[in-house]
């Protein structure tokens, strides 16, 4: 019986394909970055759904655009589009970190 068991599990993961919202998300957090190793050099603007820095990633030194979103479910959306899109028009997400229980989102 404990055969069975551990084959039915084996079929759901060998069944199972990840939608591109997981994609994505595993992505965000794949490449998660430390908020010690981020510096915010400024701010660039604000908004109705949040605030945009400026960041340095100490270790790299690459700029990128860190996004505090005032709702936490809009960053988990944000995180599924941009990570999920692939387009010279399009922001590239080059990951998250942080910052106390919600993921913030970093861009080029």
């Amino acid at each position: 019986m404990v055969d069975s068991e551990n084959s039915a599990d084996r079929k759901y993961y060998i069944d199972f394909v990840p939608t591109n919202s997981a994609q994505a998300i595993q992505k965000a957090v794949t490449h998660l970055y430390c908020c010690e190793d981020i510096v915010i050099k400024g701010k660039l603007g604000s908004g109705y759904f949040g605030s945009v820095f400026l960041v340095s990633h100490r270790p790299t030194k690459r700029l990128m655009a860190m996004k505090l979103a005032n709702e936490a479910s809009f960053h988990h959306r944000e995180i599924e589009l941009l990570g999920s899109l692939n387009h010279i028009n399009v922001l590239r997400l080059y990951g998250s970190c942080l910052i106390g229980a919600r993921f913030v989102c970093l861009t080029e």
